[in-house]
């Protein structure tokens, strides 16, 4: 190369997910939806020093973005990673006909970059079972719930 110039080889953009993440109870308790949303909402963390605890995500993004349906995105994604701990809302998003506006987040595995706190690693505290409750057993209980009631 001319003029003393080195090319500089960025490295691709990826997602990590480290064993030590995935082997808490907090993440094997989570829907697929969740993990999938997770996954999703790690894509827009620009690295340290970039945008966590701003990062934006509507609901209707992310029912777009994973083809399924609102309510699922608001009752499964967004509502597991907050209980589980793995993510924490830092400005509510609003959507109305005058201003729109989503949702900004931030991930506790990392250090967040708004307000400069530590990461929290809310997720390693979650108390709670580690064997995830099927669908059939919701409704189970639903119909033992109404069977007592009647």
């Amino acid at each position: 190369m001319s003029g003393g110039r080195r090319r500089t080889i960025k490295e691709a953009q990826h997602v990590r997910i480290y064993h030590s993440v995935m082997v808490t109870p907090a993440w094997r308790r989570l829907s697929c939806y969740a993990r999938a949303g997770y996954l999703e909402l790690s894509m827009r963390y620009g690295g340290p020093g970039s945008n966590n605890g701003k990062i934006p995500y509507s609901v209707r993004e992310m029912a777009e973005n994973l083809n399924i349906s609102v309510p699922t995105v608001r009752s499964h994604v967004f509502k597991e990673l907050k209980e589980h701990g793995f993510i924490v809302e830092t400005r509510r998003g609003r959507y109305g006909r005058k201003r729109s506006y989503a949702s900004e987040w931030r991930l506790t595995e990392f250090k967040c970059d708004a307000t400069e706190q530590a990461p929290t690693h809310a997720y390693r505290q979650w108390q709670g079972s580690a064997q995830p409750i099927s669908t059939k057993d919701h409704v189970r209980r639903a119909q033992s719930m109404t069977r007592s009631a009647a």
